[in-house]
């Protein structure tokens, strides 16, 4: 990378939405924080964001994010004269792009299919499954903890949320000692879905 410039990283495609989305919203990053592996075209940011699981608005921590997928993202070429510039990660263009009416439907259907495999599964207790939601739901498996299902699930590349998903007064008062709980967005699709639950299926399959 020439060393007069350096890339803001804005997604242009899903999987770079995806990254961006969940790593860096929010985020400011230093010009001189950037490091690019050019051997193997990836992005290592330190970047410095707000810890969104608490409401201390003042709260800043440091996080590392890495970007595998550059061929697949757009690079605007910044001038690096200041190293001290802070430059801003955002995907917000990506969705200004979408019809926000096609994405919900798009996510409605995900989730039906997904809700529709998940009740196949023997064993799978929904928790959550009120008529009109988003695209999330929340599930139990008998006999296997919340976090024995993402942590087998992770070892796949399946990413979930587990535990008590700081809702802990809810989930004493249903009797559960956490859920786990899958989210489906615009960057998803049905391979996913199956993906998702072949993952789960390995899941039973050890514990079984």
């Amino acid at each position: 990378m020439d060393k007069k410039y350096l890339a803001q990283i804005i997604a242009t495609d899903n999987e770079g939405l995806q990254m961006i989305s969940a790593c860096t919203a929010g985020a400011k990053v230093k010009v001189a924080d950037i490091k690019y592996l050019a051997s193997n075209k990836v992005f290592l940011l330190s970047i410095e964001r707000t810890k969104i699981e608490t409401d201390q608005e003042d709260k800043k921590i440091n996080s590392i994010c890495r970007f595998d997928c550059v061929d697949k993202v757009k690079s605007k070429n910044i001038d690096q004269k200041n190293d001290d510039l802070a430059l801003n990660l955002i995907a917000i263009d990506y969705l200004k792009n979408l019809d926000m009416h096609t994405v919900e439907e798009h996510e409605s259907n995900l989730l039906a299919k997904m809700i529709e495999r998940l009740k196949l599964l023997e064993g799978v207790r929904l928790i959550g499954t009120a008529k009109e939601k988003i695209a999330v739901q929340s599930f139990i498996i008998q006999d296997i903890h919340s976090h024995d299902i993402g942590t087998i699930l992770d070892h796949q590349g399946i990413a979930i949320r587990t535990g008590h998903h700081c809702a802990m007064p809810a989930m004493e008062f249903f009797g559960l000692s956490g859920t786990a709980r899958a989210s489906l967005s615009v960057y998803n699709n049905e391979e996913d879905i199956d993906r998702f639950i072949s993952g789960l299926a390995k899941v039973m399959e050890i514990f079984s």
